[in-house]
């Protein structure tokens, strides 16, 4: 399901986040509430966006959260941190293809905030806040929310 006209339409409606459960409880996803519990501010405002197929110039791996690489797009030129499991092996240039599509879009949250956890990887995971935002932050500023 493409999330971001989706996302984008329930930004408007008075009952967003009540829509937006509903919607993924019907559809059998099932995404687990979290509490932010420290901040958050995304480094990166302009972020990396690849779609599967598109060519990135392989760099080097995050040594704070393994499984991370730094990649720019062949196409666009924007740099960004990759999930190693989305790219394909880099040949000798350093050249690899991606997977699958990727936005790389962090989100500032604040310790209060309730959001909606759709995936974990390499110690982050993509949210979603009750304000229809999706995005990554990593796993140490959240905690799951007692149900």
């Amino acid at each position: 399901m493409d999330n971001v006209p989706f996302i984008t339409k329930m930004k408007n409606r008075p009952d967003g986040w009540v829509h937006f459960l509903k919607n993924y409880i019907l559809e059998g996803v099932h995404m687990k509430q979290y509490k932010v519990i420290h901040p958050h501010q995304s480094n990166y405002p302009d972020p990396i966006v690849l779609a599967k197929g598109d060519i990135v110039h392989y760099g080097e791996e995050d040594t704070e959260f393994p499984n991370w690489i730094f990649c720019e797009s062949i196409k666009s030129k924007k740099r960004g941190w990759v999930p190693k499991q989305i790219l394909s092996t880099p040949n000798e240039e350093l050249i690899a293809k991606v997977k699958e599509d990727y936005a790389a879009y962090e989100l500032n949250v604040t310790p209060g905030m309730i959001v909606l956890k759709e995936l974990e990887l390499n110690e982050w995971s993509l949210v979603h806040t009750t304000e229809g935002e999706k995005g990554w932050v990593p796993n140490k500023v959240i905690t799951p929310l007692e149900q």
